[in-house]
């Protein structure tokens, strides 16, 4: 498996009660940008999450 440049991937915030967050949608291009593929790969793969802009998400692939 691969993270593709033109597929749409969703972060889904981790539950926490003092900071909700909110899902951000990214392109593969975007998120190559911002991490290793290898580490992308662990997050889409095995659910290890990811800390983007401060927050922690979990990763998936956006379902349309």
């Amino acid at each position: 498996m691969t993270i593709e440049d033109n597929t749409s991937y969703v972060l889904l915030p981790v539950y926490n009660e003092e900071v909700p967050g909110k899902t951000k949608g990214l392109f593969g291009s975007e998120l190559k940008k911002l991490y290793k593929e290898e580490v992308l790969l662990d997050a889409l793969e095995k659910g290890k999450t990811l800390i983007y802009k401060g927050n922690e998400y979990f990763l998936d692939e956006r379902i349309s």
